[in-house]
């Protein structure tokens, strides 16, 4: 079993395996399952020479860490782990007039200086939206003073920083 829950095809090698056992131990014949083949592994990925998510977001973090109008941030990583059948989920967000959702979180959420907020959603260069949940939570921040926006670069960040 690689992560996560078992696959069909792991769970009927088990269920073959067992049948082996009860057939031989009442000597019957062998019942063969239909199990589908190993899927194929892909390849790594080929390099666009484009910089990635992770790239870009290595970068923002640089320079939110030195730049002089940031008083404070911290990264938001979003998602939940699974034990069994349980789920622990890593933040719980609250937009006013909704019901709480774990989906939308920004990359980033800080303070500047002057006291706003901003908050950040790093995309790789060529996407220029978020999902409908992370537009949701960009346009609540800006709707009550806050500076928030998908970024790009570190030149996108500047932008908004020193000139929202």
């Amino acid at each position: 079993m690689t992560r996560g829950r078992e696959t069909l095809r792991e769970k009927m090698l088990r269920n073959q395996a067992t049948m082996d056992l009860y057939a031989a131990m009442n000597n019957k014949p062998r019942v063969l399952l239909d199990i589908p083949p190993e899927p194929a592994k892909r390849g790594p990925r080929k390099a666009s020479g484009q910089p990635t998510e992770a790239d870009v977001m290595r970068a923002v973090h640089d320079l939110l860490r030195v730049h002089p109008r940031v008083s404070w941030f911290m990264r938001l990583n979003s998602g939940a782990v699974q034990d069994g059948d349980r789920y622990t989920v890593f933040y719980r967000l609250y937009l006013r007039g909704k019901p709480g959702r774990t989906k939308g979180a920004s990359d980033y959420l800080g303070q500047l200086i002057d006291g706003r907020i901003f908050l950040l959603e790093c995309k790789r260069p060529g996407v220029k939206r978020g999902t409908e949940e992370q537009q949701e939570l960009i346009d609540a921040c800006l709707a009550d003073g806050g500076i928030a926006g998908i970024v790009q670069s570190v030149d996108d960040v500047v932008t908004l920083i020193e000139f929202s």
